[in-house]
């Protein structure tokens, strides 16, 4: 069922009906309404000639599936749907901790030996605390900076090294590479923390934009 539904998404965007886009400069909630509108336009012309849009071939699909599970996971493409069902899901009173389905990461014998223990934002507040002062509002990003990446036991040192280039940029050249692609996000398209602890992370991933889920 899952596959399926990454065959819908890539169907969706080989046509071009996900035409709303955040922008990577300090775009207002406004004109990204305005440019979800005209993509919502596009769509309708697009989908008012059904009979002249190609179709994918059954190798497109096939390639579409193998491309689908990334190291035992299924990793969906992405869809804008999902990111305000996020928003509806996170709002919603008295949502309860969400929990990924998977389980915890796997994590490497080294990489258990220097774990403390899995724990969410306000938990980490905590454990930081001092004493009983008071603590400054929790932020999901206070600076961006390639210097707080440690790669240490992770072993994937090339997306390690992407982390630290595209943090680099961002910092040097205010465009958002980082923190436009973490949701949710306010209507300053910033990254907030997630009440019920649900991420959504958008990686360009087998040549499809694809959504990754993190708790």
């Amino acid at each position: 069922r899952r596959a399926e539904g990454a065959l819908d998404r890539v169907e969706q965007l080989k046509h071009g009906s996900t035409n709303s886009r955040v922008s990577s400069s300090s775009t207002t909630n406004r004109q990204v309404v305005r440019e979800s509108k005209v993509g919502e336009k596009k769509i309708g012309k697009t989908t008012a000639n059904q009979a002249t849009i190609p179709r994918l071939t059954p190798s497109e699909v096939e390639v579409l599936k193998r491309s689908s599970v990334i190291g035992s996971k299924v990793v969906l493409p992405w869809s804008d749907e999902d990111v305000r069902k996020l928003v509806t899901e996170i709002t919603a009173p008295m949502a309860p901790p969400w929990t990924d389905p998977d389980g915890f990461l796997e994590l490497s014998t080294k990489q258990k030996d220097r774990l403390y223990k899995w724990a969410r934002p306000n938990e980490i507040r905590k454990l930081r605390s001092i004493g009983n002062l008071p603590q400054p509002p929790a932020v999901m990003v206070k600076a961006i900076t390639p210097y707080s990446i440690r790669q240490q036991c992770v072993q994937d040192c090339s997306f390690i090294a992407s982390l630290c280039i595209c943090s680099a940029f961002e910092r040097r050249f205010q465009k958002r590479l980082v923190t436009s692609i973490i949701y949710p996000q306010n209507s300053n398209c910033q990254p907030v923390i997630s009440p019920t602890g649900k991420y959504m992370v958008k990686l360009w991933l087998n040549g499809v934009a694809r959504q990754v889920i993190v708790d």
